[in-house]
């Protein structure tokens, strides 16, 4: 079966509007095939594409285009577009030498893997127009700039005290990617926690803020535990001069969520671990 590729032109602002226009196509016609739509960014504008049969290509045009759809022509569709434009009226198009002038310089996935801009390179690599062999060093790339970012941010923090908020804040950004959930790249979500809640632990005037990571549902579950074992720990080891940060915990965690986090993540903890959580939930089960 011979494929076509349909490359569709938006924004942010019609995204939604297309999104339904291409949903809407097998609605219309139960026999027409549709791949799997992938998204990529020029500037500001937003790529989708995705694969058609032959047969099922010139009424997914037609469809899009009297929708006002965007889309991208090479010159093997100039004359279905021709025929459109005849019956419908003008076609809204692009060639793909539109596109071509709106790239940028070239940045080698080198340089950009050792600054450990990791989201350009998913960028890259989500980007059509780029080359496989760009795409495919990219992906072997992802890994290590992860990791190098994460390092950054924390080390960053480590040098200048300041800039400890906006670290921890950056670490469970990236805990909480959703890009990085993939199997060879969850554990940089697990490590961002962890750099998160020793940042945190450092001061005693940071350590309640532990609590609002336990309570983060959006970052690896680990880290929810782990930042729960962790203020047990210091809490618990002066009473008296943590009296605050316990009235804090009473009030603000969330122990329906850690303890559905808990079994999930039970085993990498050790007992005395273990041991620290569960004195912490029966602390605040009974304050409350």
């Amino acid at each position: 079966m011979k494929l076509e590729k349909v490359v569709i032109k938006t924004d942010e602002k019609d995204l939604e509007r297309v999104q339904k226009v291409v949903d809407s196509l097998s609605q219309m016609n139960k026999s027409v095939m549709i791949g799997k739509v992938i998204y990529g960014r020029l500037g500001d504008n937003i790529l989708l594409s995705f694969n058609t049969d032959s047969a099922s290509f010139p009424f997914i045009f037609e469809k899009l285009t009297i929708n006002n759809v965007k889309v991208i022509l090479d010159s093997s569709t100039e004359k279905l577009r021709q025929t459109i434009t005849q019956k419908k009226g003008p076609v809204p198009y692009e060639g793909w030498d539109s596109l071509k002038k709106q790239n940028r310089a070239v940045e080698s996935i080198e340089a950009i893997a050792s600054s450990g801009n990791y989201q350009e390179l998913f960028r890259i690599i989500k980007d059509i127009r780029n080359e496989k062999s760009r795409i495919e060093e990219a992906q072997n790339a992802l890994a290590s700039t992860v990791s190098i970012c994460i390092q950054n941010i924390y080390q960053n923090a480590k040098i200048q005290k300041s800039r400890i908020d906006d670290s921890v804040n950056k670490l469970l950004e990236i805990s909480s990617d959703q890009n990085l959930r993939a199997p060879n790249l969850i554990e940089f979500t697990k490590m961002a926690g962890i750099f998160a809640i020793e940042l945190d632990s450092n001061d005693e005037s940071t350590v309640y803020k532990l609590i609002t990571i336990c309570n983060n549902n959006q970052i690896h579950k680990y880290a929810n535990i782990a930042a729960a074992v962790k203020f047990s720990k210091i809490v618990f080891s002066n009473l008296v001069m943590h009296e605050n940060n316990l009235e804090f915990a009473i009030k603000k965690l969330n122990l329906r969520w850690l303890n559905i986090c808990f079994p999930i993540v039970e085993r990498e903890f050790n007992e005395n671990d273990k041991a620290s959580f569960t004195d912490l939930i029966s602390f605040i089960e009974s304050k409350r």
